[in-house]
């Protein structure tokens, strides 16, 4: 739990000088080309102050979007992030994948995930039908101006919140347990740590 812990407060935290190179990116009197390969300069930049390595970048022209493909792993934790630009609406969407969900639990899953939900104000988690596997959605809107520093939060603070909660989903797949049961139980153990360790939560006030 401390160490779990530790990681979500390392994610959450924000350092003035991260944003430095940071800058908003003003997109206004730019023709389609230099428009495009701006906002994917942005986000590569972006992507390696979180910071993660791009292990694959890729155009889907028949999609009308641009992927980039990075990995993180934390301790037991593994995750895939593709970061998407789409051109025609104007907005990047970031999808964590994390492990496949076993047909026979998959019910159980599907409610650990809607309470999740309801507890989530950083993306939404989801199951993707065709191949089981759990995926952290998320997406910001890029108008006139690209505010790159929200791309930057929006992608650690996701991380943080799959750290915090894919645990619990393997907590469930392991045990008996009613999902509610090890949500309130977590909960009940996450208040205590808060008043042993009030430092690690100064940044969360």
């Amino acid at each position: 739990m401390k160490k779990a812990n530790k990681v979500r407060s390392a994610f959450n935290e924000v350092k003035e000088d991260w944003f430095k190179d940071l800058p908003l990116v003003d997109l206004r009197g730019l023709d389609e080309n230099e428009k495009h390969e701006a906002i994917l300069s942005t986000i590569r930049n972006c992507i390696e102050k979180v910071p993660l390595e791009i292990t694959e970048e890729n155009e889907e022209e028949f999609e009308s979007r641009h992927n980039f493909m990075s990995t993180h792993q934390d301790g037991n934790e593994s995750a895939i992030i593709i970061t998407t630009y789409y051109p025609e609406t104007s907005f990047a969407g970031v999808n964590i994948f994390y492990g496949m969900v076993p047909i026979s639990r998959s019910h159980d899953v599907y409610e650990m995930i809607n309470l999740l939900n309801l507890r989530s104000s950083i993306g939404r988690f989801c199951v993707y039908s065709d191949t089981g596997t759990i995926v952290l959605k998320a997406a910001t809107i890029i108008t006139q101006y690209f505010n790159v520093q929200e791309l930057f939060l929006l992608i650690r603070h996701m991380l943080a919140s799959g750290y915090k909660n894919i645990p619990l989903i393997k907590e469930l797949l392991s045990t008996d347990q009613a999902p509610l049961s090890i949500l309130e139980k977590h909960a009940d153990t996450m208040r205590e740590f808060m008043k042993v360790n009030p430092d690690l939560f100064e940044n969360q006030k």
